[in-house]
């Protein structure tokens, strides 16, 4: 996963990339390990990643000056909390899509609130309703589309770090599935 997250904000074309952070209530042990394996992917492909803060009044603006964002897995984030922040960032996110940045959203923990998986369907980047996000820690999981970015580098079977969950949702843009469901979606927005 570690691997995934990295190939994800290095999406973003040129030797340094910008990334628009959000950490809302993402806990500080999952915030740092997702900067560490940001930092390894890094230095393996000797491009640099910027993280620059963004503070809820200021995330139009500070968009504008990234090449992605990253939103921090936040498991406890309420369905109804998720779905108005999504609704809230929809126009700045098509706006930032429109002019090629990336949309990081990381999705971890279980129950039955929504998590961060809420801001992409208030958003309007999902269709469907994903009202499950189950753990499966330590479960076999395989890449089903290694040709995607995403999958470079990531071995085609491997088993699921620590918080990673399944999302009930189609598979259509599923890079890694376990034997239920997808993992990893990586989905291309094209604008109009």
């Amino acid at each position: 996963m570690g691997r995934i997250v990295g190939n994800a904000v290095f999406l973003s074309p040129g030797r340094s990339v910008s990334v628009a952070t959000v950490e809302g209530a993402a806990e500080t042990a999952s915030r740092r390990g997702t900067d560490a394996a940001i930092a390894s992917v890094s230095a393996e492909t000797g491009r640099a990643w910027n993280p620059i803060a963004v503070p809820a009044e200021e995330r139009s603006y500070r968009l504008a000056a990234a090449d992605a964002l990253l939103v921090y897995a936040q498991p406890r984030l309420s369905t109804a909390d998720g779905t108005r922040i999504g609704r809230e960032w929809a126009g700045a996110l098509a706006g930032f899509l429109a002019v090629g940045g990336t949309v990081i959203v990381l999705v971890g923990g279980e129950g039955p609130e929504g998590g961060t998986l809420r801001i992409l369907e208030g958003a309007g980047l999902i269709s469907g309703t994903a009202t499950n996000r189950v753990d499966i820690s330590g479960a076999l999981v395989h890449v089903t589309r290694p040709w995607d970015a995403l999958a470079t580098g990531v071995p085609l079977t491997y088993r699921a770090e620590r918080s990673t969950v399944r999302i009930d949702l189609g598979t259509e843009n599923a890079v890694v599935e376990d034997d239920r469901g997808p993992v990893v979606l990586h989905q291309t927005i094209v604008p109009d």
